[in-house]
């Protein structure tokens, strides 16, 4: 995720973690984990198509701020909480614990 919050272009092999946020040729490359030459390809593709480098690496900003957005975080983190306690979630107190520069 680091990378991607660096706009690069990841290539990478796929685990059970991988499909949660990089998705073959939209946002980054994903190959099979045991296919060493499938890896090797993807990283020569990558580092041979300017286009498809930045293209990819756009994507994969866009895709990492989406998922790592605090206000997206703190919801998942606390809702099961709340959900225990027989409550629902309250935007705005997600949008305070988010942002605390900002008034409820």
């Amino acid at each position: 995720a680091r990378a991607m919050v660096g706009g690069v272009c990841c290539v990478l092999t796929s685990t059970q973690s991988t499909g949660t946020i990089v998705e073959n040729n939209v946002n980054g490359l994903v190959v099979g984990i045991d296919d060493p030459r499938a890896l090797a390809d993807a990283i020569i593709l990558a580092l041979s198509n300017h286009e498809l480098r930045d293209r990819l690496g756009r994507a994969a900003l866009k895709s990492a701020v989406t998922a790592y957005d605090s206000k997206r975080l703190l919801n998942r983190f606390i809702e099961p909480f709340l959900e225990s306690a027989g409550q629902a979630p309250d935007p705005k107190t997600f949008d305070q614990a988010a942002n605390p520069s900002s008034p409820l």
